[in-house]
């Protein structure tokens, strides 16, 4: 699919769906590190971006929880989203498809 040697179209191609095998995972180990580092500071301020029963609205929001939860979504998502990008590049990069005669 990709027979252009000096093309620099075909370069950004080839950097978009390779760069993210070192990019992406340098971006979700940096993330988790800052919410991690930050986690400490939430906890010593429970009013921090919270809103605490009772209030007009009957509604509670922990920002801390909030956190967590987000720390947890990169269990699952992660992986997931890496596969997608993998398969994506895959697609894209890999030999063609030969066409079936009939």
């Amino acid at each position: 699919q990709l027979a252009c040697p000096l093309d620099l179209g075909c370069h950004s191609v080839n950097m978009r769906y390779s760069g993210f095998m070192v990019l992406y995972p340098t971006g979700i180990t940096s993330e988790i590190a800052v919410t991690l580092s930050v986690l400490p500071f939430v906890a010593s301020n429970p009013t921090l971006y919270s809103l605490l029963l009772p209030n007009k609205y009957n509604f509670a929001f922990s920002y801390y929880m909030f956190c967590i939860a987000v720390l947890l979504s990169y269990i699952h998502g992660a992986p997931q989203m890496y596969g997608y990008m993998l398969g994506q590049r895959k697609k894209v990069l890999g030999k063609p498809k030969e066409k079936k005669d009939q």
